[in-house]
């Protein structure tokens, strides 16, 4: 496809050429116009020559050479101005041509780099929107890889969780069996332990009964009297050391024999029933108040704990026994 350039490009060699070819016609016709001019200075050289010789015909002929010459340098002249002109007018039309081809030539090349341009931005764009395109597409697909590893950790974690729930409610299960049967265990040597220290008591009560008969009542009406002078008598708790033993005697009750080695008193609640036997439900109402744990609490700190023990243990019969008089 011819570009609009290659006409003006014509159009200058053209004009090249015919500029060459004013330029040598000028050069021919100021030589022509140089050896004219020699040949009028020859022909006036001989006029002059002919008029000191003073020959009329030899005169005429040099001037009309003369004549001829400068006509001929005239005619000589006036090519030399024409062709110098068409020489100028085609150098002109030349720098014309140029300037086009120029001017051509820039808009073209600025033609040819807007189109390039426009095709790199093209390009440009077609790529960043496909390079735009393929990052959305790695960054869904790096989403959905990041939700299916969180959804497989998530399961993952609930299947553990899960594994680890039943491991501890197995754990828990194995736990609670072993301590029940640890406990039953305690409990059959609990209990087996009573049975022998109960049989152990047993068989040395019986030993004892067999040895020694039991107190009279009289006796053991004494002892409680002398029991309670000893409680009347203990108006300063502060200087009180011991707590007065209520009187005893060995008592054949599985509850009494039970609570044996834990009681502060060695006297155990059926004993102690029969030292506050007979009593008015006046007198309980007194004793009850006396023998109340905190009218012990000005006890020396060093035995007020085993002494309020005891305390609690007779107040404890006394106010049943005041309660179901």
């Amino acid at each position: 496809m011819a570009r609009p350039t290659d006409a003006i490009k014509r159009m200058h060699q053209q004009a090249e050429a015919e500029l060459a070819q004013a330029k040598s016609v000028l050069r021919f016709a100021s030589q022509e116009l140089r050896d004219l001019s020699a040949k009028v200075a020859t022909a006036q050289a001989n006029v002059e020559a002919m008029e000191l010789h003073d020959d009329q015909d030899d005169l005429l002929r040099a001037q009309s050479a003369r004549d001829e010459a400068e006509a001929s340098q005239s005619e000589a002249t006036e090519r030399v101005h024409h062709a110098k002109e068409k020489a100028d007018a085609v150098e002109k039309r030349l720098i014309a041509v140029v300037n086009e081809l120029y001017q051509a030539e820039t808009r073209q090349a600025t033609a040819e780099k807007t189109r390039w341009v426009r095709e790199a931005e093209a390009r440009w764009t077609a790529e960043e929107e496909a390079r735009q395109a393929a990052e959305a597409q790695k960054l869904k697909a790096r989403q959905f890889a990041a939700a299916c590893q969180a959804e497989e950790v998530r399961k993952a974690e609930t299947l553990r969780a899960a594994g680890k729930q039943d491991r501890e409610k197995r754990k828990e299960a194995i736990r609670e069996e072993s301590r029940r049967r640890q406990e039953a265990y305690q409990r059959q040597q609990q209990a087996k332990q009573q049975r022998e220290e109960s049989n152990k008591r047993r068989r040395s009560f019986e030993d004892f009964l067999a040895a020694w008969p039991p107190p009279p009542v009289r006796a053991m009406r004494e002892k409680a009297q002398h029991f309670h002078d000893a409680c009347a008598a203990l108006e300063d708790k502060s200087q009180m050391r011991s707590f007065p033993e209520p009187p005893y005697e060995p008592c054949l009750k599985p509850g009494c024999l039970a609570t044996e080695k834990t009681r502060a008193l060695k006297a155990c609640r059926c004993n102690i029933e029969k030292c506050f036997l007979g009593r008015p439900k006046a007198t309980l109402k007194t004793d009850r108040v006396d023998f109340h744990p905190d009218k012990f609490s000005k006890v020396p700190e060093d035995v007020r704990e085993h002494i309020q023990l005891a305390a609690k243990e007779v107040f404890s019969v006394v106010q049943d026994m005041y309660i179901n008089a």
